[in-house]
């Protein structure tokens, strides 16, 4: 898998040391912590501990030293910062105003992800199996290059865990879901490491990967856990609209590398073996350069079936599916919480 440029993924160490204090009347904040809540907004919290404070000044490391964020009222304990860089540290300080009273406690954060995008231009796409001609994606927008792999899935697991967004209370990876028309807000799966089908695995204090099967599609995984994926990330699942048109251009083609007969050579699908291969491996690429949007596995999008019905569809086919699930217009559907060694997904990101 050819893996290198930067894209959006999120870590958060936290590490405190308190500095004197001159005004002890005053007081001063204490506990100065960070949560990534998504990949474009940190929160910094802190406990006040002043009284008769006018309000507090929060800062930022940046190249020159610290440099001014905002200036918050009095009695304020928490700012979501909107501005931090990505792929960097980012220390904060917080005083209060008017006052050299300052926390010095440094809390450290960074965003990174080790994958490649492709860019789909807004305009004109053919969709479904009429090819009828649709304008209603306007604007460009970025989607994974290939397939989120077992070793992207995994980090996630193992930073969402740090980040308390994933719990594990048994064996099982467990996230919050906020709820939706359908499904209302509970405690749901993110991957059933369980199932002997998956190439992760739970050791009691970490996920890992089986050895060489890092590059694989990841499975096993339902619509939660690649929503759960995405959120952490900042990043999103695709719309079926936006999925097709980066699988076919503007083009209308039955596959994304035009109208030559599905092959073991474009795409891993029923007849190359039953089996999930590395993604990138085969050469059927879409108009825009993204690779494995046929076979390999079904992918996960944000739309569901149809008005009232609560499954969340799937497109591409898979490494089982044979000629008439492998079109750029096929699709397939299923409940949310459903886990399949033939389901997996990728994320896209709108400007």
């Amino acid at each position: 898998m050819k893996m290198g440029s930067l894209g959006l993924s999120m870590l958060m160490i936290l590490s405190c040391q308190d500095a004197p204090v001159d005004d002890v009347q005053l007081g001063y904040p204490t506990r100065l912590m960070l949560n990534v809540l998504d990949a474009s907004s940190i929160s910094v919290t802190w406990v006040d501990n002043s009284t008769g404070e006018v309000g507090y000044h929060l800062e930022r490391k940046g190249a020159s030293g610290y440099e001014s964020i905002t200036i918050l009222e009095e009695n304020s304990t928490a700012y979501v910062d909107t501005s931090a860089e990505y792929a960097v540290f980012n220390h904060y300080r917080i005083s209060v105003l008017g006052h050299d009273s300052l926390n010095t406690q440094d809390s450290i954060a960074f965003v990174y992800l080790n994958t490649e995008w492709s860019t789909i231009p807004g305009g004109m796409y053919h969709y479904g199996d009429m090819g009828t001609v649709q304008n209603d994606l306007d604007k460009d927008f970025d989607m994974m290059t290939y397939e989120v792999t077992n070793s992207q899935f995994v980090t996630f697991l193992n930073e969402a865990m740090q980040l308390g967004t994933i719990t594990v209370p048994g064996s099982l990876p467990i996230g919050v879901y906020e709820g939706d028309e359908h499904w209302p807000a509970a405690d749901r799966m993110a991957a059933d490491v369980n199932d002997p089908d998956t190439r992760m695995r739970w050791t009691g204090d970490e996920f890992v990967v089986l050895s060489g099967y890092e590059n694989r599609p990841v499975s096993e995984v339902p619509w939660f856990g690649a929503y759960f994926f995405a959120r952490h990330y900042g990043l999103a699942l695709p719309t079926e609209r936006e999925w097709e048109k980066a699988a076919r251009g503007s083009a209308d083609d039955p596959y994304p590398w035009g109208s030559d007969a599905i092959s073991c050579e474009y795409a891993n699908a029923a007849g190359c073996g039953a089996r999930l291969i590395d993604v990138g491996l085969t050469t059927g690429a879409s108009p825009f350069g993204v690779r494995d949007m046929i076979g390999n596995v079904w992918e996960w999008t944000d739309d569901f079936w149809e008005l009232g019905n609560p499954r969340r569809v799937l497109r591409g086919g898979s490494c089982n599916s044979t000629t008439h699930t492998t079109y750029v217009f096929s699709r397939n559907h299923d409940d949310a919480w459903h886990t399949s060694y033939f389901y997996g997904f990728r994320c896209i990101k709108r400007g």
